[in-house]
């Protein structure tokens, strides 16, 4: 079971704030870490909605869903859904 969902915010004033990728990489390195672990996880649309823009954190988003060793889990959600499946 996953421990803590990301909403869109997370990511997104992340990047614009002070967790952008060359102020803070390690940031992002903890959210895949995290992921891997299965403490972290966002829900499909978020994905959706990140990988839907034109910038770098869509290019992020989408590398991570390709690579099936470094991706932050992305799973379908409802109140009967009992695990996160992979983006494939």
């Amino acid at each position: 079971m996953v421990d803590y969902w990301l909403d869109s915010n997370v990511f997104i004033e992340g990047m614009k704030g002070p967790y952008g990728f060359d102020l803070a990489p390690q940031f992002w390195i903890v959210l895949e870490e995290m992921s891997n672990r299965y403490l972290l996880a966002r829900p499909r649309m978020v994905y959706d909605e990140l990988s839907d823009a034109q910038d770098d954190l869509a290019s992020w988003a989408q590398e991570r869903k390709k690579d099936k060793n470094v991706h932050i889990r992305t799973c379908g959600y409802s109140k009967n859904s009992k695990e996160c499946a992979h983006v494939s």
